[in-house]
């Protein structure tokens, strides 16, 4: 069973058809996402600046928080990573045959993999921070920041993903979270194929997770020179100069052999 949220794909249909037709998703950062007139430059010398424009962006996802028994105050507290990951996750699950099937539930693992740092966590960081470096915070700042809440904590943690997933889908095999960097889904498919090799479990469902495409992570990008200044990625091309960030959901979901 097989699921995914990608550009241009709300779905594994949309995501097929992309590929079949060589649809080209790569656009100019939304001005929701962080503005491109202050940060973007051609000059790839400037510091503090952003050298690329260009990335790959989901659409708005419709979520409904009642369908896991997420009470709908706790949205705003929780990553939309661990959001997605739960909706792409119990979607894997169905696609396999397993939605509404009986399956032995307590042999079930949950593993991801995710980079950790997120746009939630960096908002209560600088919402910590200001008091100490500038003084008193604006009131329209501080109604534009998140609120800590008892949400706040689990709600921005990576390892927290597997976990929501496994929690929320009633799955009490084994649930973590690796990071691996830009090789993270492929780390957590390498383990989910040994969870079973192994007999750890008899059943793994198994995913990839990664929306960072914030500001940060283009100037951090940047300051190494790996991004593209065109916005085109040449894979083993002698023309390459540079990646272009994106971001994405995909699990899937495997039984072992008998």
């Amino acid at each position: 069973g097989m699921a995914c949220i990608f550009p241009g794909a709300q779905n594994l249909d949309a995501y097929w058809n992309n590929i079949l037709t060589a649809a080209d998703l790569i656009t100019e950062v939304p001005d929701s996402r962080w503005n491109k007139d202050l940060y973007f430059t051609q000059d790839t010398t400037e510091r503090g600046k952003s050298i690329s424009k260009w990335g790959g962006f989901i659409d708005d996802i419709a979520f409904d928080p009642l369908e896991f028994g997420i009470p709908p105050n706790s949205m705003a507290a929780i990553e939309p990573t661990q959001l997605l990951s739960l909706k792409v996750a119990k979607n894997a699950l169905a696609d396999a045959g397993y939605g509404t099937k009986s399956f032995d539930r307590e042999r079930c693992s949950v593993i991801f993999g995710a980079e950790a740092g997120t746009d939630l966590a960096s908002a209560y960081g600088f919402r910590a921070q200001f008091p100490q470096f500038i003084g008193a915070m604006p009131d329209s700042l501080d109604e534009f920041l998140p609120t800590l809440s008892e949400d706040s904590f689990p709600g921005v943690l990576a390892n927290v993903i597997s976990g929501r997933i496994a929690n929320r889908l009633d799955l009490g095999g084994s649930n973590y979270t690796v990071d691996a960097a830009c090789a993270s889904s492929l780390a957590a498919l390498d383990l989910a194929v040994k969870e079973l090799r192994e007999g750890e479990s008899d059943m793994v469902l198994c995913g990839g997770a990664d929306l960072h495409n914030s500001i940060n992570d283009y100037l951090m990008f940047s300051s190494v020179k790996a991004l593209s200044p065109t916005g085109k990625s040449r894979p083993f091309s002698v023309d390459a100069n540079g990646i272009v960030l994106a971001e994405g959901e995909a699990a899937i979901y495997r039984p072992g052999e008998d």
